[in-house]
């Protein structure tokens, strides 16, 4: 109840109102640097979130999507050669640090010698590679064309496998070594697909072009020569079935460029079925410099090509010695390949499809110039 003295108008009269507090008390003055259309104070549709504050140079600025007007100064972009965080400041240049731990996806930058079987990344072109997987392992030793130096595996194998595997490298008097998980991941750099066994191998097809060039003597000389190339296939996939429809069809070797295209892999391995074991591989740095070295030596580059003036592939007759190119499925045929090209194929497909898999297209025309059929 009132107390007893108080005046009957304080008792009749409204009692006063707090006054609403302000949300942006902060940005009262007005600020030069925000949007002429800001500087008197925030609209009322604009939330306060969208003003924060820099915490290089301590100045409020605004974040709003209200287009400029023409007077009004443009912001200046930043330099090319600078890169900006997310708050709009250069970042720093500094170099990446090399680490020896392993990369979060099994590769490594760093291996020790003592630990790792092989380096995971090899030389392009070399005959020494690493292969992995049970029935990669096995064929490599149960094939003459490859040297088996050392084989690898973890302790979780299956017993049967186990037994199998110890008994095809007790033929070649060998010993399998049981590693870590950890180590075998670190040799394999791809601990999903190894499937607990991994390999030390060298290719013991991989010649020079001008060696094998010049063993084309006597009655090699007098037969029929077939020889694929590559020109920037970078699928793993498609390299390995093209490996295998090299060697089904009597091809004599490819040649390989280790520039633009991977090198021999696990995943070109067990693409091909292991028939890379047994395929004759002509590496060389750069495409050019192996097709200019075998047209030296007779050799006619016929690539295959999408253009209407190429030749139909069935109205295509295979010379004495021929090289066949074949590009990727996006760009094709390089511009310093063309100039080289002596002739052009072409697959007559239907106009409803634009191209076919480089895969397909090299197995195409690998059994219609098989030197199987001559």
């Amino acid at each position: 109840m009132p107390h007893p003295r108080t005046p009957q108008k304080l008792l009749a009269a409204p009692l006063p109102r707090r006054p609403p507090p302000r949300r942006h008390h902060r940005l009262r003055a007005p600020l030069p640097h925000l949007h002429p259309h800001l500087r008197s104070g925030p609209p009322p549709h604009h939330h306060p979130h969208h003003f924060v504050r820099c915490h290089r140079n301590r100045r409020r600025r605004a974040r709003t999507h209200l287009p400029l007007p023409a007077h009004a100064p443009r912001p200046r972009p930043p330099l090319p050669h600078r890169r900006m965080d997310h708050r709009g400041h250069p970042q720093r240049s500094r170099p990446r640090p090399r680490s020896r731990h392993p990369h979060r996806m099994g590769r490594t930058l760093l291996h020790t010698q003592g630990k790792a079987m092989t380096n995971t990344n090899p030389a392009k072109g070399t005959p020494a590679i690493t292969v992995y997987g049970r029935r990669a392992v096995l064929e490599a030793l149960a094939t003459d064309t490859v040297e088996v130096q050392r084989i690898a595996h973890e302790p979780n194998l299956l017993p049967s496998f186990r037994k199998e595997l110890r008994a095809a490298a007790r033929a070649r008097a060998i010993t399998p070594e049981e590693l870590p998980r950890d180590e075998l991941s670190n040799i394999t750099a791809d601990p999903r697909n190894d499937q607990g066994v991994a390999a030390r191998i060298i290719l013991k097809l991989v010649q020079d072009p001008d060696a094998f060039a010049q063993s084309l003597t006597g009655r090699r000389a007098a037969s029929p020569t077939r020889i694929l190339a590559l020109d920037a296939v970078t699928n793993p996939q498609n390299i390995g079935m093209i490996v295998r429809s090299v060697l089904a069809s009597g091809f004599h070797a490819m040649l390989w460029p280790t520039a633009g295209s991977p090198w021999v892999s696990g995943l070109i391995i067990k693409a091909s079925a292991a028939t890379v074991y047994r395929t004759t591989i002509l590496p060389c740095r750069y495409l050019t410099d192996g097709l200019i070295d075998l047209q030296r030596r007779g050799f006619a580059l016929i690539g295959l090509d999408a253009a209407p003036h190429a030749t139909p592939l069935n109205q295509h007759t295979p010379p004495h010695r021929a090289l066949y190119i074949v590009g990727s499925e996006t760009h094709g045929l390089s511009a310093s390949t063309r100039e080289l090209l002596d002739d052009s194929v072409r697959i007559p497909i239907a106009p409803e499809v634009e191209s076919l898999n480089a895969a397909v297209a090299a197995s195409l025309v690998c059994f219609h110039a098989s030197p199987l059929t001559d």
